[in-house]
């Protein structure tokens, strides 16, 4: 793929905004895994039980988190021991010396480019580069042998949401998520993408500040989360590079109970009356299939309508909806509820295109799918990009915004990943229907007017740029490539 000119012609690409991912998936593994290291005396390790031969490290859960740095090491915090008491928490610092094992992407992994795709040994110890990748391997949807198969949707959801687990292990720590953020904004702006869209996921209340004690109020997010964007922006603007402006849709899990949901809209209200310009959003994240329906939230979700008026504040419901291979079940049914709640945006939507009214609804009143091609297919709703969906959506006028989901554990950084897949994979996408998927990303998104404005000038005249590079670098072909390879 990246040898082919498409691929080089699709990263250069301007492509809008990107309307759907989720803020603990948007970095590279390669990347925490490194910021960990950074701090590790802080950042601790603990298993369920000792881990003394290779099957034990997928077999055995395990657990990351911020702690103040011990004193003196105990031989029975040694996760690698027959003596390790399951209470203790060992510091990555003597880990990364301790680990005994080989690494688990010691043989050839077709596809993956160390130091690109897994992270390189050079430079590391043994046990450090063992460790390192192991890290990697919990954090991403790479392939390992001793991990627990792939073969059905459940048990790719099992695998990705216990990558979160480990993920939140290193990003709670203040220090690692400020950089965290920065390190978001400018891997997405240097895939010329100009504005994001982010859901953050409120339901933690358990990062910590810098002495890893403190808990880290949600209003010390956002804040934080302002200057991470203003700082990549200021070393994007010295670099001569484009901003990357950047939004929050405030989010929770559907596993809360619709009572405990008044908190969190409340929570988002009290954010939202601070940085009104940040908080964009309201999102309902999780596996729809075994969690909550959105019809048990609906008393709530209505209230949260009602504050809002009270308050004279603007926070839409831009939903996940019909992410399930489900006809006619509860989960499925979610796209009605979602419909009736007025989201303005459906998240993944998946399922829309068995409901031929349910896509007219969507194109009268103008509501875009945020569709994740890559995610649909690596958490099994799809054998391959060719039977996706998504131009069933396109052929029936719906909006659509292509969107990444959780690039850290699927690898799609940015946006060119998912373009490729898309134009790759159909004759009847070229250039011009990328362009209109990037151009409904701004139509859909929650920029200001004003925004919006300033956004869709910049992008026509990247456009132009782009085109006129195409013509410079591969002659008059203003078409572009339909093919890798040509």
């Amino acid at each position: 793929m990246r040898k082919g000119r498409l691929w080089e012609m699709i990263q250069k690409m301007p492509k809008g905004s990107l309307l759907h991912c989720h803020m603990d998936g948007t970095v590279s593994a390669t990347w925490l895994i490194d910021a960990a290291l950074r701090y590790d005396s802080v950042i601790h390790i603990r298993a369920e039980s000792p881990l003394l031969a290779p099957e034990d490290l997928y077999r055995v859960q395990v657990s990351l988190k911020p702690m103040p740095a011990f004193k003196s090491y105990s031989p029975s915090s040694n996760l690698f021991s027959h003596d390790y008491d399951t209470d203790e928490w060992m510091p990555l610092k003597e880990a990364r010396k301790l680990f005994p094992f080989k690494s688990p992407y010691a043989s050839r992994l077709e596809g993956f480019e160390k130091g690109t795709d897994i992270p390189s040994a050079e430079g590391r110890s043994r046990s450090e580069a063992g460790l390192v990748h192991w890290l990697h391997s919990l954090m991403t949807m790479t392939p390992v042998v001793g991990s627990k198969p792939m073969e059905s949707s459940p048990e790719a959801w099992a695998r990705f949401e216990s990558t979160f687990a480990i993920i939140g292990g290193v990003i709670s720590y203040e220090p690692i998520l400020a950089s965290y953020l920065k390190e978001m904004v400018l891997v997405h702006a240097r895939d010329n993408i100009q504005y994001l869209e982010t859901r953050l996921n409120f339901v933690e209340e358990t990062y910590l500040s810098t002495d890893a004690v403190t808990p880290l109020p949600h209003l010390r997010w956002v804040e934080i989360f302002r200057t991470s964007v203003d700082e990549a922006n200021a070393e994007l603007r010295a670099e001569g590079k484009g901003e990357c402006q950047c939004k929050i849709i405030y989010a929770t899990v559907r596993f809360v109970t619709p009572e405990r949901l008044r908190w969190y809209t409340e929570d988002c209200l009290q954010l939202a009356r601070a940085h009104p310009d940040l908080i964009i959003g309201f999102d309902l994240v999780g596996h729809e299939d075994p969690l909550l329906r959105l019809r048990e939230y609906v008393p709530e979700l209505l209230r949260f309508k009602q504050r809002q008026v009270e308050e004279g504040l603007d926070i839409p419901l831009i939903l996940h909806a019909g992410e399930t291979l489900g006809d006619g079940n509860g989960t499925d049914e979610n796209l009605y509820d979602a419909l009736l709640l007025d989201s303005k945006r459906l998240g993944h939507a998946y399922s829309l295109p068995k409901h031929p009214e349910l896509m007219k609804m969507c194109r009268e009143r103008n509501v875009c799918v945020e569709s994740c091609p890559i995610s649909n297919e690596i958490l099994r709703y799809v054998g391959n990009m060719a039977s996706h969906p998504l131009p069933i959506l396109v052929n029936h006028g719906v909006p659509v915004a292509l969107s990444n989901d959780d690039p850290c554990q699927f690898g799609n950084f940015g946006l060119s990943h998912d373009f490729w897949q898309v134009c790759n994979a159909s004759d009847a996408t070229g250039l011009a229907a990328l362009k209109t998927f990037a151009l409904t990303s701004l139509e859909h998104s929650r920029l200001t007017p004003s925004e919006r404005a300033r956004h869709m000038e910049r992008f026509n005249s990247d456009w132009e740029n782009w085109l006129t590079w195409i013509v410079k670098t591969y002659g008059e072909e203003r078409n572009g490539p339909t093919k890798q390879g040509n």
